[in-house]
């Protein structure tokens, strides 16, 4: 964990930071956002890591826990291709699966949106996935050391919004009214019903192939099981 972060999160705010090594001061202030001074102390030792660099070609950055994959998504990465050069996408939350929330593992998600991103915008896009953590705010600045630099984030969550606003990253409505969801889908999965309109041939096979939908079936039984 990067020590600044840690220092932003857990303290009250503050408007300027001060460091006895003067190679720190452009991290600091990138990490912190606040004014970063030189003190007149001895020199710590230095970081490990360099200071981020601006984007060399413009980058969207979404978020999604894809469980699963839909055409609501789809067209918001479609509006990402439109804007930037380059597509970020990230599978939210890694760390949960097998729940009725959260069904499919990381590897699956994965495996389901990798042959449309191939499809859709050959070498134009990054995909990865990152946990959670309950502290919101260092999801965000994680992804800053874990991905390339991005210059807006596309999302309709309010949470994602806030959390980068509070960045100080741009931030365009991604919201697509079209009625589709992955709530819907599970839905559809847990009931036997028709879902292929829903999603993109190729996580429509991976779904049927997978066994997720055995899976969900499995939960929900289970979960109706502890209610009574």
């Amino acid at each position: 964990m990067l020590p600044f972060i840690t220092t932003k999160r857990v303290f009250p705010s503050f408007e300027k930071a001060y460091t006895a090594n003067a190679s720190q001061k452009i991290i600091m202030q990138q990490v912190l956002r606040v004014p970063v001074e030189i003190s007149d102390n001895q020199p710590g030792a230095n970081l490990l890591f360099s200071a981020r660099k601006p984007p060399s070609k413009t980058r969207g950055l979404f978020i999604t826990r894809a469980q699963p994959f839909h055409w609501g998504h789809a067209a918001i990465l479609k509006t990402i291709s439109q804007d930037m050069e380059e597509v970020i996408i990230v599978i939210a939350m890694a760390n949960q699966s097998h729940t009725l929330a959260n069904i499919a593992t990381a590897g699956e998600r994965l495996a389901m949106l990798l042959p449309y991103l191939q499809e859709a915008t050959p070498q134009r896009y990054y995909l990865a996935a990152m946990p959670y953590s309950d502290f919101s705010m260092e999801n965000f600045y994680e992804l800053e050391y874990l991905l390339p630099a991005f210059n807006a984030v596309y999302t309709h969550n309010p949470n994602v919004e806030v959390l980068a606003q509070s960045a100080h990253y741009p931030v365009r409505s991604s919201f697509v009214g079209n009625g589709i969801s992955s709530s819907l889908i599970r839905e559809c999965l847990r009931k036997e019903e028709p879902f292929a309109d829903y999603v993109p041939g190729n996580v429509f096979e991976f779904i049927n192939q997978s066994g997720i939908a055995e899976r969900l079936k499995k939960l929900h039984k289970l979960e109706n099981r502890k209610v009574r």
